[in-house]
């Protein structure tokens, strides 16, 4: 996460900020705001950085204790962002809905075997072939070993076809509930 962390541009503030000084961002709770360069390049080394307000446009410095920097490169959606501006008694209600929503999803759910997921959701391989005609997945110690792990040709296709309804939500959830925290 603090890799991300680093290359992001956006933040939210945390607190009100009116009463700034000459060159200052004023803000409120809430506000998504874009920095001028990478977080890791300005706001998580020093102090402050400069940015502008994504809600009315202003620029200014803001401080780092203003503010939290959000894992993420591209700007984040507005229901993410109101989260910030919620207090605690709603965070909570939201915590609750979404752990119910959850657990009725594990209680749904479908088991698959591994092979039953993997014909699902990954592509099949394409045939491999070596400059000998033949790729042996055999070592000689008798171990069976991946295709790939021969090939001296970078992957062409993407293994993963598609990426599972429920892991789309619940990777979703898991995201928010721990920029919340």
């Amino acid at each position: 996460m603090e890799g991300l962390k680093a290359r992001s541009r956006y933040v939210v503030a945390v607190r009100d900020v009116t009463n700034v000084e000459s060159g200052f961002l004023k803000m409120e709770r809430g506000d998504l705001i874009k920095l001028d360069r990478l977080a890791g390049d300005g706001l998580l080394t020093n102090a402050w950085d400069g940015a502008t307000c994504v809600r009315n446009g202003q620029t200014g410095s803001i401080q780092s204790h203003d503010v939290w920097v959000l894992a993420t490169i591209t700007e984040p959606e507005e229901e993410m962002v109101k989260m910030f501006k919620m207090n605690k008694v709603e965070l909570e209600t939201l915590n609750k809905k979404m752990i119910e929503s959850i657990e009725e999803n594990k209680n749904a759910k479908n088991y698959f075997t591994l092979e039953e997921y993997a014909s699902e959701f990954f592509n099949v391989p394409e045939q491999t072939s070596s400059k000998s005609g033949v790729i042996s997945n055999v070592s000689k110690s008798g171990k069976k070993i991946p295709l790939w792990a021969k090939e001296s040709e970078p992957i062409r296709q993407a293994l993963l076809q598609r990426t599972p309804d429920n892991l789309k939500n619940e990777a979703r959830v898991f995201i928010e509930t721990y920029l919340i925290l």
